[in-house]
């Protein structure tokens, strides 16, 4: 996606990496494309009334996320993917 920033930090000791997007994606999904789909155990976002793992998928590059409805979140500034790694 052109112009779909996002900011990232990570707890490698515990298997979590935060993907924080700055702006709702247009389309249901979006690609994280520096993320390592080898690694990844599971997505969620954080604060969505929708609980449980988001759907996702091996990507080339990276991973596919599909986002819930965005009528489900409370935020409105910004929104975080809770990424699942294995250690």
């Amino acid at each position: 996606m052109n112009a779909f920033f996002f900011r990232f930090t990570a707890r490698p000791e515990e298997g979590i990496a935060y993907a924080i997007a700055l702006d709702w994606p247009a389309e249901s999904e979006l690609q994280l494309e520096v993320v390592d789909h080898s690694q990844v155990t599971g997505v969620t976002l954080l604060g969505s009334e929708s609980e449980g793992t988001l759907q996702w998928e091996p990507a080339n590059p990276g991973i596919r996320v599909t986002f819930p409805n965005p009528l489900n979140n409370k935020s409105q500034w910004a929104w975080t993917l809770k990424i699942l790694t294995e250690q």
